[in-house]
């Protein structure tokens, strides 16, 4: 039987190329009630499946926006959704809850509780593409025969937006502008 692919989408550049690059059955989107959620929310595909989830409450004042444990509570409810939760970390990401070796550790609690509650399926939750750098998967996109105009058609990095529209000198809009430039001279464009 073919497992169900259920890829946690955030509306960035890597969850978009990396929704092209994988296919997934299932692409699940949590608004958790920001202001960041709305911009993305604009971008996003039709066949993206949208879940408010309201925790942008417990959002820390760290300059990275984070959710401690945000993507176990995000794979927690993915499972509903299919057998094989993708995350959609990269080399470059601080954020532990990118990284294999928690998704490891959520593969196996996943797979004790449900096994304890009798439930008959097995899970793996997944970082498939860890040993990428945002370049690497520009690269590996265009490559494939994707579009450059669709990066920004379809997807949102910016942190610090001015009037709706990316500020263009934030952490992310600098890192996505470096890796597009790196990705466009690495395949000769």
């Amino acid at each position: 039987m073919k497992r169900k692919v259920v890829q946690l989408y955030s509306g960035g550049l890597d969850s978009y190329i990396i929704s092209k690059l994988i296919n997934p059955d299932v692409k699940l989107y949590f608004n958790y009630g920001t202001e960041q959620n709305k911009l993305e929310m604009s971008k996003l595909p039709e066949d993206v499946i949208v879940k408010d989830l309201p925790i942008g409450q417990y959002t820390q004042d760290d300059g990275l926006s984070t959710i401690p444990l945000r993507n176990l509570i995000f794979a927690s409810i993915a499972v509903n959704y299919g057998d094989d939760i993708i995350i959609g970390g990269l080399k470059s990401d601080l954020h532990y809850d990118k990284k294999p070796e928690f998704t490891e550790a959520t593969t196996k609690l996943f797979n004790s509780v449900l096994e304890k509650e009798r439930q008959p399926k097995s899970v793996r939750v997944l970082v498939p593409f860890s040993d990428y750098t945002k370049t690497d998967l520009i690269v590996e996109y265009l490559q494939k025969g994707f579009a450059l105009e669709d990066l920004d058609k379809y997807s949102w990095s910016c942190h610090t937006p001015e009037d709706s529209k990316p500020c263009g000198h934030c952490q992310a809009c600098n890192a996505r502008r470096k890796a597009i430039q790196e990705a466009l001279t690495r395949i000769g464009k």
